[in-house]
């Protein structure tokens, strides 16, 4: 119901009153205005601030330059931790790269290179089990990158048994540049239900009977420069010092 600014006029013609006189003057004064809302916040990130900080600081004297010194520091130190693995003070140093992936990032494959194995009847070759990148040890990484392109070579599995593996390469039509390495075994190792396939060594040891170099048994110092010549395509098994 409306709110009755006159009560003496609305008691004379029987309406109720349904509001005091205070209430009445209260409802018809005017209305505050409503708050202002907040300014929007000013959003700069830590490298905006330190540019800020710095410019105004360049006009100033030396005092200044170490005020603005002590509040990037301040500020850095009360930010969130970086999450493990992210912080660019980590090394990155793990079973998978023993120098650290920060400062000796692993070389890439230089092609795909997988095992395999040769259709019986077609000899058309079938790819069984394909090496990965990111699974791999720079270890493994620099001594698949050193595989012949092809060739037959005898490889003892781990219970002194031999078996022959086949190197066999495809080349890019367009290019000639090779494009995919399959190491092909014999069909008895990798078929179903064969506990053969557990015997065969890893990739390191795969190469090192076919090429005749242990990647793992390298310094560190070593280490790092093959991994360097890998990184720029120059796929050396042996480190080359210079007089």
């Amino acid at each position: 119901m409306p709110v009755k600014k006159n009560l003496g006029l609305a008691a004379e013609m029987g309406e109720d009153i349904d509001v005091t006189e205070e209430q009445a003057i209260e409802a018809s004064a005017p209305k505050p205005a409503p708050p202002a809302p907040p300014p929007a916040p000013v959003t700069l990130s830590f490298e905006q601030l330190k540019e800020l900080l710095a410019s105004a600081s360049a006009t100033n004297n030396q005092s200044n330059a170490e005020l603005v010194e002590t509040i990037t520091r301040g500020i850095a130190q009360s930010r969130q931790p970086i999450p493990e693995g992210t912080d660019q003070s980590n090394p990155q140093i793990s079973a998978m790269n023993p120098l650290g992936d920060r400062d000796h990032p692993r070389p890439l494959l230089k092609h795909k290179i997988t095992l395999g194995i040769a259709e019986p009847k077609s000899g058309a070759i079938q790819r069984t089990y394909p090496f990965e990148q990111n699974d791999l040890t720079v270890y493994e990484l620099l001594a698949l990158n050193t595989l012949p392109e092809s060739g037959e070579y005898d490889v003892a599995l781990y219970d002194g048994a031999k078996i022959k593996v086949k190197l066999v390469s495809n080349r890019d039509l367009a290019t000639n540049d090779i494009i995919r390495t399959t190491i092909v075994l014999p069909n008895h190792v990798t078929q179903k239900g064969s506990q053969i396939k557990n015997m065969l060594p890893g990739a390191v040891g795969l190469v090192e009977q076919i090429t005749g170099v242990n990647f793992a048994k390298v310094s560190n110092d070593e280490l790092a420069v093959l991994m360097a010549a890998h990184r720029e395509k120059h796929y050396v098994s042996g480190v080359v010092t210079t007089p």
